[in-house]
């Protein structure tokens, strides 16, 4: 159970950092549909990575 909350809690902190490292290293550039973009491709990349290694324990 506890490694499900941290499953989450890492997934839903990772989809949160990502837009803010891309807003801050291009230095506001981007639009917010661009990091809506960033955002959805990262949960995604995220999900499938987790959900594939936690199969594989």
């Amino acid at each position: 159970m506890s490694s499900t909350i941290l499953l989450v809690a890492g997934v839903v902190a990772t989809t949160a950092d990502v837009p803010e490292v891309v807003w801050d290293l291009t230095d506001g550039a981007v639009g917010g549909g661009v990091l809506l973009l960033v955002a959805g491709a990262v949960l995604l990349a995220t999900s499938l990575g987790s959900t594939w290694l936690r199969r594989t324990r």
